[in-house]
This record gives structure tokens, C-alpha cells and sequence, in this order.
């Protein structure tokens, strides 16, 4: 089980949320360290799986929000399968993440929503109509 694909809904079960704003894309995830909600690892689907073919991979991120401003980023790797993504959350953190149950219909809804408020919200940054800057 632990050497299946990642996907979303797997990503929910061991604790990570929805976290995408501004000119994103596409749905971000994050696994928090903590309550306080400073430090974590960041998720999203990686564009390299267009050039190599086969199954989705994921860039990941070490995030710091202790500024309160979520720009402080630093690039991990890229993974595949869950058993990186466990290995990585247990590397950086010291902590083995547990799955739990998660109502896939509304998860399921949640990120198809997410998705399609992505494309807008970059579609606008791309035209000028919403502030701040299109990243690329």
C-alpha cells in the first residue's frame, strides 16, 4: 500500500488540507508540523510529469509562515509514491503520519472546486484584472 501513487484524497487522509490562494494554478496541500500553523510541508502537482510521461508526481515544499506573509519556501523533491511522501514528513519531522477516514464524495467536491477556482484566479491574474503578480 505504501508504494501505491499519491493522490489527493490519500494526501487528506494523513492530515494534509487545501491551502491554494492568489495566482496558483492548481490546489495546494500542506501538512502542518503543528497547531501553530508556521511551519509545513507544502504540496502541488508537479509540472515535470508532462515531460517524463506516466504518473502524477508532486513538488514539495518546506514552508515557514512565522512572518504571517507565507513566502518563506524552500524546495525539498519531488515524489511519486507514498512511501516517499512518508519517508520525507518522517525525515523532516519526526513524525509518522496515521490515515484516517475521509468522506471521499465531499472531499471529491472540495477539490474540483479548488481546481476550477485555481484556473480562474490565475486566468485573472494572466489578463490584469486581479492584483498582484502571475507566477513564472
Amino acid at each position: 500500500m505504501d508504494d501505491e501513487e499519491i493522490t489527493p484524497l490519500w494526501m487528506r487522509s494523513i492530515g494534509f488540507r487545501i491551502c491554494s490562494v492568489d495566482a496558483d494554478n492548481q490546489p495546494h496541500m500542506v501538512w502542518q508540523f503543528d497547531n501553530r500553523m508556521e511551519t509545513g510541508i507544502e504540496v502541488s502537482r508537479s509540472i515535470a510529469q508532462h515531460e517524463r510521461g506516466g504518473g502524477t508526481r508532486w513538488t514539495c515544499w518546506l514552508r515557514s509562515d512565522i512572518a504571517h506573509s507565507r513566502c518563506r519556501f524552500c524546495y525539498i523533491r519531488t515524489v511519486e509514491r507514498r512511501r516517499e511522501m512518508l519517508e520525507l514528513i518522517r525525515g523532516v519531522s519526526g513524525t509518522t503520519p496515521t490515515e484516517s477516514e475521509v468522506d471521499a464524495a465531499q472531499f471529491a467536491e472540495s477539490w474540483e472546486r479548488e481546481e476550477a477556482d485555481c484556473k480562474r484566479r490565475y486566468a485573472e491574474y494572466a489578463r490584469g484584472e486581479r492584483w498582484g503578480r502571475v507566477p513564472g
